[in-house]
């Protein structure tokens, strides 16, 4: 009997509330400090080498394409500082100023990719051939597929070797 007073009490206390929702302005992030670059090197095949620069405070993607990559030369695009804020929180989320300079592993002919983040002074490189954990792998294949998205404008020819 008491549990049924209870369901009753609770079930007319929960009908007469009127609901409000509080909107609470999403403040946004400030990105102008941020600059992440993600660098693919050569290896004894045929693996694409290119280097991407993401900068906060211009809001753009520099893509400079060298070899075994469909775009060649220097490429721009504009990047939604909302973009860059989540980029931010995949990297903190990874802990990457937690993660080690360096997974190279023993296999010397596989490609290595280099991905530096700096948020505000505090800045990272970690090299990456191999063994990386699972949070650097989802952070590089993120940048990866930004590196493949559509948008881009070339700005320069290649460099003459």
């Amino acid at each position: 009997m008491k549990y049924l007073f209870y369901s009753v009490l609770f079930l007319f206390a929960s009908c007469n509330k009127t609901s409000k929702s509080i909107t609470v302005p999403q403040q946004k992030q400030d990105v102008s400090g941020v600059i992440i670059s993600y660098q693919a090197t050569a290896c004894f095949g045929k693996c694409p080498v290119f280097n991407m620069t993401i900068n906060g405070s211009a809001q753009t993607i520099t893509y400079s394409g060298r070899m075994n990559v469909e775009k060649i030369g220097v490429y721009t695009r504009h990047y939604e500082a909302d973009s860059i804020a989540a980029l931010v929180t995949a990297f903190e989320s990874a802990h990457f100023f937690e993660l080690n300079e360096k997974y190279l592993g023993k296999v010397v002919d596989y490609p290595s990719v280099i991905t530096s983040y700096s948020n505000n002074g505090k800045s990272k490189t970690v090299t990456d051939r191999v063994d990386g954990p699972p949070q650097l792998k989802a952070l590089e294949n993120r940048l990866y597929i930004l590196s493949n998205s559509q948008g881009w404008t070339k700005t320069e020819k290649p460099e003459e070797k």
